[in-house]
């Protein structure tokens, strides 16, 4: 079983790197080589259910790359969504906060109805606070605990009145 976790791990490695090649072209021509790495990813019978710390940052780093192109191009819901699918892959505190801070500037910026709104950075409060929670920082954890329940006072307020 060893052979085959390495030998996939090579080769997701070796469409990364192909992907971040292609990278220094056009953004379009970034999004697609670096999709391709995550389908290549999600077809693979290995790859699909590893869980190492290689193959996760790998496709991490390929969401935050179509993430970024999304977020350059001002689609906002586009670039949340995908940081959104990479959260699960990051296992340190300092990266999940970086993430969390990334999403909450898409999530300010997107066009959203105030009931999406308020239902995304409630979503996204809640990870940037266990993610300080983990780190040992209570106090930004207790100011995000405040965040979520004004994002949960809108998200209500807003269906009372719908």
């Amino acid at each position: 079983m060893q052979k085959a976790v390495s030998k996939t791990m090579k080769n997701i490695v070796e469409a990364y790197g192909i992907a971040a090649r292609a990278s220094k072209l056009n953004a379009q021509a970034r999004f697609e080589a670096f999709e391709k790495v995550i389908s290549f990813c999600e077809s693979d019978d290995v790859c699909s259910v590893a869980d190492t710390v290689q193959r996760n940052m790998l496709l991490f780093w390929a969401y935050n790359n179509l993430a970024e192109v999304k977020f350059a191009e001002k689609k906002y819901g586009d670039a949340l969504d995908l940081w959104y699918k990479s959260s699960s892959l990051l296992k340190e505190s300092d990266a999940k906060i970086a993430l969390g801070t990334k999403m909450l500037d898409s999530a300010d910026k997107g066009a959203f109805s105030i009931p999406e709104k308020a239902k995304r950075i409630f979503l996204i409060a809640g990870y940037l606070q266990e993610a300080y929670r983990e780190k040992g920082d209570y106090e930004s954890a207790s100011r995000l605990d405040r965040l979520k329940k004004t994002a949960d006072y809108l998200l209500h307020s807003s269906e009372r009145k719908n």
